[in-house]
């Protein structure tokens, strides 16, 4: 994913809290053993030929993408290396209740034993998959004017959470993955709920809960907010980079989703 993110973003990848500087990979933590990784670079093996390239492809549009029981241990275990990579690391700042801390440690836990094949799933902890795409016209009042950029041309990953609900968020180029930890919400959420065995992604209606929704909005401001602080000498370096290829970059998604971003909103609307 990595790969696809060099590959999409002119000037190298840069990271949130240093965006001056270019860097050629993304953080690693070693988590486990030789013997898992391969494990899991299995699952991830083919869920990035078989999903993530056919995605960032295009192949959405003309249809639909079938998965099996590998997408959910890919995703799962995305979700737990996400969850004890910030538990390690910064001790889960945005989870205020002691109740929801604990419950995070029983995801992790969870989602253990279902990596592990000793359970036949990581229920209660679903996990949801929002396949995203250039918002080219719409009716938001407060639509994030760096929304399409942040689609294309991020990773990302968190955990995210309020007094009485928490998930693991984890945006893979242009699918995000948002896996329950404490969900109120389960009712708000239509289309995304990933399965265990068997199913396809395709285009259609999805909902998400609102305050989902409020979330990517103000991701999206946050890296508008890191790409101001990006100085002179970095911009021109990313310019120079960009003229170096400018067919490609004419034709790619950024540039797309930077039109899409300038575009004035039709009018405004009442609620998400």
């Amino acid at each position: 994913m990595v790969s696809w993110l060099k590959k999409n973003t002119p000037g190298q990848i840069r990271k949130g809290d240093s965006p001056n500087v270019r860097i050629q990979d993304s953080d690693k933590m070693r988590l486990l053993c030789n013997t898992c990784e391969e494990m899991l670079s299995k699952w991830e093996k083919e869920f990035a030929e078989k999903v993530f390239i056919p995605v960032h492809s295009g192949e959405l549009a003309r249809g639909h993408i079938s998965y099996g029981p590998w997408a959910m241990k890919c995703l799962a275990s995305i979700s737990w290396r996400v969850l004890i990579f910030h538990s390690l690391s910064q001790g889960l700042p945005n989870l205020h209740d002691q109740h929801i801390i604990e419950e995070s440690n029983r995801t992790l836990e969870r989602l253990r034993l279902f990596i592990m094949d000793e359970i036949p799933s990581p229920e209660p902890y679903a996990q949801h998959l929002l396949p995203m795409e250039i918002i080219a016209d719409h009716t938001l009042p407060q639509l994030s004017p760096f929304m399409n950029r942040y689609i294309v041309s991020t990773l990302d990953h968190d955990v995210i959470g309020s007094k009485n609900c928490a998930y693991i968020y984890s945006k893979l180029g242009t699918l995000l993955l948002f896996g329950e930890i404490v969900d109120p919400l389960g009712h708000e959420w239509d289309g995304t709920r990933l399965s265990n065995d068997e199913g396809a992604l395709r285009i259609q209606k999805y909902s998400i809960p609102s305050r989902i929704w409020e979330f990517i909005n103000n991701r999206s401001n946050l890296v508008a907010n890191v790409s101001s602080q990006i100085s002179s000498t970095q911009m021109q370096k990313i310019e120079s980079s960009m003229h170096k290829d400018l067919k490609r970059l004419a034709s790619s998604k950024l540039v797309q989703a930077m039109d899409a971003d300038n575009k004035e909103p039709r009018g405004k609307t009442t609620g998400y």
